[in-house]
């Protein structure tokens, strides 16, 4: 078995046996499933708000495609949720379990709104802080800056809403994509980002 180290900043090493290379964390509102503008606060308190939002069915396959193609990927879903309806956690993880069972209950974490992505994903996996082998996969650039602030990777997805004023200068890929070249570039930014080579 071969090992090499990726940098002198990371500790995480490549091993040649299917190790893990890289964490992927993903958003579900407006990554996952299509961001729905709520008329008002309430709307985002109702019964079935998040489990009935339609799928990017792009990403989605996106997704599939690398979790059933890169066993060196640890693959989460990282979704802010709503303390304030009490369905949401549920309705997120009904969701999942219809349009992306492959990811499964123990990688799915969620986060109360207003906290930080990034700690929450350190904490989760139990390490003191994410590093450049973490990888955000959202929307928000908001999230991205703090995930990279906390020396992590991110990767903006641009769905057609988001990405107007230009904040996010970093490494980017589009729901309009076939999931075919949306899971290329996800996976060329990993490992653009990892000095490494497919």
């Amino acid at each position: 078995m071969a090992i090499r180290p990726i940098s002198a900043e990371c500790c995480l090493l490549i091993m040649t046996d299917n190790i893990i290379m890289a964490r992927l964390f993903i958003d579900m509102d407006g990554t996952l499933a299509t961001w729905k503008q709520a008329a008002c606060f309430e709307d985002l308190l109702q019964e079935n708000y998040f489990r009935d939002l339609p799928p990017y069915q792009t990403v989605v396959d996106a997704v599939r495609i690398l979790c059933n193609t890169r066993p060196e990927l640890d693959i989460y879903v990282l979704s802010a949720f709503m303390p304030e309806n009490p369905c949401s956690v549920g309705e997120k993880n009904d969701w999942l379990n219809v349009y992306l069972p492959e990811v499964d209950a123990a990688h799915r974490i969620f986060v109360p709104c207003g906290e930080s992505k990034a700690a929450t994903a350190a904490r989760r996996l139990k390490r003191p802080h994410i590093d450049k082998t973490f990888f955000l996969l959202d929307d928000y650039s908001v999230n991205l800056h703090d995930w990279k602030e906390k020396n992590g990777s991110g990767i903006k997805l641009r769905n057609g809403i988001n990405g107007s004023t230009g904040t996010w200068k970093g490494a980017s890929v589009s729901r309009f994509n076939t999931p075919e070249t949306l899971a290329k570039l996800i996976w060329q930014s990993i490992l653009a980002h990892t000095n490494t080579r497919d």
